[in-house]
């Protein structure tokens, strides 16, 4: 089964670019846009991983091939570092939890561990996570289960270090095109060969 693990629409919100913010959104692309597109390109399963929301996944958590995710921007409140983490499988409920927890990422961690929520670092080489050090990877890494080690939508030197972090914490590497628009969706994915089923595809991930 193949499936996109980091796709936005339009309920990821405005861009985060000053001032494009006051006038332009993240995306333009619908949920049942993003959903036709994925099917087009091959992938067995949808999600959706919206910045800090999940109001657009759910308008398609009824389908049983639809895996409500979220890329959620948690934050080290002592600086001006935030780091993107992609938590794929939740409920309304955890998300509730997720999104008072995000402000500070030492409280958020625990809580996806505890929640046995599949998290994964998302391109952990770009800079607009904010001025990321060594040490605020190393708070970060003993509590994910993966890193994005192939996003579509950055450089093939950022996937190298990326990569580089993955086998040096040995974490699950996956991909996902990043897409903000329809041209990328589907063109990077994950593939578990085994799996039948969204609960197989997610027991496959954790196993690597």
């Amino acid at each position: 089964m193949k499936l996109d693990l980091h796709v936005h629409t339009t309920f990821s919100g405005p861009t985060t670019i000053w001032p494009l913010s006051l006038i332009m959104r993240e995306c333009y692309t619908s949920p049942e846009g993003v959903y036709r597109r994925a099917k087009a390109r091959g992938m067995d399963l949808v999600t959706i991983t919206d910045h800090d929301q999940i109001e657009g996944a759910m308008t398609l958590a009824d389908r049983p091939d639809v895996i409500v995710g979220c890329e959620v921007t948690a934050c080290f409140p002592s600086d001006d570092v935030r780091v993107h983490l992609n938590v794929l499988d939740i409920t309304p409920s955890q998300f509730t939890q997720i999104d008072a927890l995000r402000v500070d990422v030492r409280r958020l961690l625990p809580y996806l561990r505890a929640q046995e929520i599949f998290t994964t670092l998302n391109h952990p080489a770009s800079r607009v996570n904010g001025p990321v050090t060594a040490a605020h990877l190393a708070a970060v890494m003993p509590w994910v289960d993966g890193v994005e080690v192939r996003n579509g939508s950055r450089l093939f030197a950022q996937n190298r270090t990326a990569s580089a972090l993955a086998e040096a914490y040995r974490k699950v590497p996956v991909a996902g095109s990043d897409a903000h628009t329809l041209r990328g969706i589907g063109r990077t994915c994950v593939v578990a060969s085994r799996a039948t089923c969204r609960a197989e595809f997610m027991s496959e991930l954790r196993a690597g």
